[in-house]
């Protein structure tokens, strides 16, 4: 079941997609070159933290690649980014008093507090799919068979370093 994440600035959403269908999203608006993370909304039958995690991870790789300052007002992205502080520069000063400190956090590896915070919709008794890092569609999607956006960023120290330093890309470019 291939995953692909896309931006439909019609919506203005960031969208996820699992097997074709929609998976959930990220709801945003822009104001100059501030992008204003809403909420974050997933289908009850993908609820998964690792879902999630790609999607928000997708937005905050899209906001650096285009120089957006990013305002989040979505609980969900403010706890991704307090667990991932390497996405804390993406946030403007103003908004950095609101990001919480890793104090705040469940002590348990196995944490799915971004998802604690997702709005799900979709029937209550639809079947809950759990999507793994083992699974095949993780896997390609991890492997940047998906598009140009991969996770990466997220297991590879140097990828990690120029995604926090946005001179060091450029020179390599």
């Amino acid at each position: 079941m291939p995953i692909a994440i896309e931006n439909n600035r019609g919506q203005f959403q960031y969208q996820i997609f699992k097997a074709g269908e929609l998976a959930g999203f990220v709801q945003y608006s822009m104001d100059g070159a501030d992008l204003w993370v809403l909420h974050t909304s997933m289908k009850r039958e993908f609820k998964s933290a690792l879902l999630t995690d790609m999607l928000i991870h997708h937005v905050l790789t899209d906001a650096h690649s285009s120089r957006l300052a990013v305002l989040p007002f979505c609980p969900a992205v403010r706890a991704f980014i307090a667990e991932h502080r390497e996405y804390a520069y993406l946030v403007t000063a103003e908004w950095q008093e609101r990001i919480p400190s890793p104090a705040h956090h469940k002590a348990d590896a196995d944490s799915n507090i971004p998802l604690d915070f997702v709005r799900l919709t979709g029937s209550r008794r639809a079947q809950h799919l759990d999507t793994t890092l083992g699974s095949p569609d993780v896997d390609q999607y991890i492997n940047g068979n998906t598009g140009p956006l991969s996770l990466t960023h997220l297991q590879d120290p140097a990828a990690l370093a120029q995604l926090q330093d946005p001179e060091q890309q450029s020179v390599d470019s």
